[in-house]
């Protein structure tokens, strides 16, 4: 049975940088990133409901206590200073890479993939624009032939 509801978000799990030190009961926008915390980690959550925030040992409700815009989180209300900050991104996109030579089997394709320019070769078919012609061309009930690109099975 397939998934009903929401796509699960996949990837590993990962740990924010701690912004506690820029609480100061003024400021509500800060920019979430990973350790050590330089621009190069910045992180950009697909949703709220991505992260697990926890502000001085609450845990936040996504899209009322906090909003997330690219790489910023933006507490309805500005923590005060001296409260604790750990975070969560959950599920981060990971980035696979080109697969091997070899690796992807017929198995992880799937049969709806538009796969332009596939192994699959048919030489030698006649090209016919319709049944009637490909029947005038000698081509038997059953058997293939091309209209264009298009690849056909003579029906009658």
């Amino acid at each position: 049975m397939p998934y009903i509801g929401t796509q699960i978000e996949t990837g590993n799990y990962r740990k924010l940088t701690d912004i506690a030190s820029g609480f100061n009961g003024i400021t509500t926008a800060f920019t979430l990133s990973v350790p050590p915390g330089t621009s190069q980690y910045y992180v950009t959550p697909t949703s709220t409901y991505q992260l697990l925030i926890s502000v001085g040992g609450i845990i936040q409700q996504p899209d009322t206590d906090y909003t997330v815009s690219t790489n910023t989180i933006t507490f309805t209300t500005a923590p005060i200073a001296g409260l604790s900050f750990f975070g969560i991104l959950m599920g981060d996109a990971l980035n696979i890479g080109t697969p091997s030579d070899g690796t992807v089997t017929n198995a992880k394709v799937s049969t709806a993939a538009a796969i332009s320019n596939s192994k699959i070769s048919f030489t030698g078919l006649g090209n016919y624009a319709n049944d009637a012609a490909a029947a005038v061309g000698g081509v038997a009930v059953g058997s293939l032939y091309r209209n264009g690109s298009v690849i056909q099975v003579r029906v009658a």
